[in-house]
């Protein structure tokens, strides 16, 4: 049981860690509208990812994951950059980034296992919550 748990905070934390590589790239390239209009998200994910890791260096376990999606990530956003330059049309992009997050907290949440680890469920709901109220909050246009 207790697996399952670890493995859901691990997945999360490589998420977050992905975003936030995307936003490592869009903070070096993009134009001053469209950093000021993600200022908050990256902020509010830095928050998130740091109580993840604590709960996970709490377990015992290695914070560091990632996966290759933040290289794609950053791939995505220099070759944008090559293009024609990162601005409020990046926001789409953005967007997409948050919507893969969303998906990743969806299903960490699902194969949380029944009555395992509460606090940390409750963290990772929260979580989840708070980003799905801030992509509501984006632009659609």
């Amino acid at each position: 049981m207790a697996e399952h748990h670890v493995t859901a905070l691990h997945n999360v934390n490589s998420g977050i860690l992905d975003v936030l590589e995307g936003y490592d790239t869009l903070r070096q390239k993009a134009a001053p509208d469209l950093l000021a209009a993600t200022r908050d998200l990256e902020a509010m994910h830095r928050r998130h990812q740091a109580d993840v890791a604590a709960r996970l260096a709490a377990l015992g376990e290695e914070t560091d994951d990632g996966t290759v999606r933040g290289k794609v990530n950053r791939a995505v956003t220099t070759v944008r950059d090559w293009l024609g330059g990162l601005d409020g049309d990046a926001a789409g992009t953005v967007r997409t980034g948050e919507d893969l997050l969303l998906g990743v907290y969806d299903a960490a949440l699902s194969a949380w296992p029944a009555g395992g680890a509460a606090d940390d469920h409750a963290l990772i709901q929260g979580q989840a919550a708070e980003l799905r109220a801030a992509v509501a909050a984006l632009p659609t246009g």
